[in-house]
């Protein structure tokens, strides 16, 4: 009834409803059914009573003391201490920062359990959160970056006394809080964060909810791009322990599988083969994991994963997925370019160059305008797995009308490439490791292709643009920029 009240808003009837509860079975508290009931109405009698002291001003104050008398031990002890945190942790949810940290900071390291000293557990996890809400206080009146130091170094007081107590949960929360403060947009000290998050990875160990968020964070930073600086780019090598650590500790977790999902964006954003190949097992295991719900995906989400296996020579699996996707997008035009895009790559990867090159050449007779001004996503990329066939082709035959007609496909896609950039550039939008990836990859099989054409000078004075325009010697991703080097140093031979 307590229950059904508090539902359609009635809460005055919910709270007499709860107390009614506890007056008529108080008594019979040896029941461990009655004890049950008796825990779920004190706590949602309390949550009510924080409410309603939203609206009616001192009404937890004025309600306090009828729990205690009504809820007896049930508003004391660990129950109470639950309680408490549950109260502080609504006021935090709800801005009210230096409320919630004044009533984290109240919850004692020890209390009197039948006339004996007990530890409480959960003592080390709200000095982690009240040194939380001290850096979102000041967060939120936008001064964030002043409060950092201070908000540390409350955090770090308490960490000799987590490892005293052998209070690997509070440890694990305290690190966690000081690494997401320097994980802050505003601060974004990535070294400090990891480095607080070290010994999660080898002295701090347990199953607890606390080190699996850390593990997770710690994965985060690792793949995190920093915006004022391309260079200090993403670093999934670097979080492949911590993968493991989850893997092995929380294998059907939350973190586990968006972690999975995390680092294989991460390898893929990156050029080498080996960068693809580890995108694609990662993302294959991704499929794997319970909470994906693979079997539900979407024929969009289906057709990016598959673009991963593919990239990474997964091809049996990619199939497997583009069969699903097809099954779908009948009817779906934007669906049906996708896989199309991604049947060609694939027959491309499996060698079947003349049948890719037949495919797209019908695709054509319907999309070549459309595809030639880039009028959907996928447009330049069909036009490189094109490009690629006929390459492909040419080795075959010898014909040198295929390496024309993969020129000609090139210039189109990189001429679409190029435009998608520069507006990205020229609205302040950020160029992605992934879409750089692609824009390079592209454009130096343009120039290759030139060169094979006799157009050294041309190449050379190509990439002496890029160079210019970059500002130094460096223009892409560093796997391609060696590419492009040794272009140019085979050019100017």
């Amino acid at each position: 009834i307590g229950d059904a009240y508090d539902s359609l808003g009635m809460q005055a009837a919910a709270v007499a409803a709860f107390e009614t509860l506890a007056n008529q079975f108080i008594g019979k508290k040896s029941n461990k059914q009655f004890e049950l009931l008796l825990a779920d109405a004190a706590q949602n009698w309390f949550a009510i009573c924080g409410d309603l002291a939203e609206t009616q001003r001192g009404m937890w104050n004025e309600m306090l003391p009828i729990a205690k008398d009504v809820f007896g031990d049930l508003s004391t002890g660990e129950a109470g201490i639950t309680l408490l945190i549950q109260k502080a942790g609504e006021a935090e949810a709800q801005g009210r920062y230096a409320e919630a940290r004044e009533i984290y900071l109240s919850i004692p390291r020890t209390i009197q359990v039948d006339g004996s000293s007990q530890k409480v557990d959960a003592y080390f996890r709200s000095k982690a959160s009240a040194g939380r809400c001290l850096f979102k206080a000041a967060d939120a009146e936008g001064t964030g970056k002043d409060a950092v130091d201070a908000s540390v170094a409350e955090l770090e007081s308490h960490l000799a006394g987590a490892q005293s107590d052998g209070n690997a949960a509070g440890e694990a929360a305290i690190r966690f809080e000081i690494a997401s403060i320097y994980a802050d947009d505003d601060v974004n000290d990535r070294e400090k964060g990891l480095e607080v998050l070290a010994p999660l990875l080898t002295t701090l160990r347990g199953k607890n909810a606390y080190r699996e968020g850390c593990l997770r964070l710690f994965i985060t930073l690792q793949t995190w791009v920093n915006p004022d600086d391309p260079a200090d780019g993403a670093r999934p090598e670097k979080a492949e322990a911590a993968l493991t650590a989850l893997k092995s500790d929380f294998p059907a977790g939350f973190a586990t599988m968006i972690s999975l999902y995390d680092l294989s964006e991460a390898y893929g954003g990156q050029s080498s083969p080996q960068s693809a190949r580890r995108a694609a097992e990662l993302i294959l295991d991704y499929t794997k994991h319970p909470l994906a719900k693979i079997e539900e995906a979407s024929a969009g989400v289906l057709l990016g994963i598959a673009e991963t296996l593919l990239g990474g020579n997964l091809n049996a699996d990619a199939n497997e997925l583009l069969a699903r996707a097809e099954a779908q997008a009948a009817g779906n035009p934007d669906l049906e370019i996708a896989i199309k895009y991604l049947r060609a790559k694939a027959g491309n990867l499996a060698g079947k160059h003349a049948e890719v090159i037949t495919s797209l050449d019908q695709f054509f007779e319907t999309y070549k305008g459309d595809t030639i001004q880039g009028a959907f996503e996928q447009a330049p990329f069909i036009l490189y797995q094109y490009a690629l066939a006929q390459l492909g082709q040419m080795k075959k035959t010898r014909d040198p009308m295929h390496r024309e007609k993969a020129f000609e496909s090139l210039q189109q896609s990189v001429a679409i490439m190029k435009q998608r950039r520069g507006s990205l550039l020229r609205s302040g939008r950020e160029l992605t490791p992934r879409f750089e990836k692609e824009y390079w990859t592209i454009f130096h099989q343009w120039l290759l292709v030139m060169k094979d054409q006799g157009q050294c000078g041309t190449v050379v004075n190509y990439i002496k643009s890029e160079r210019i325009q970059s500002g130094g010697e460096t223009f892409a991703p560093p796997e391609l920029q060696k590419q492009f080097d040794q272009l140019e140093r085979d050019c100017q031979r």
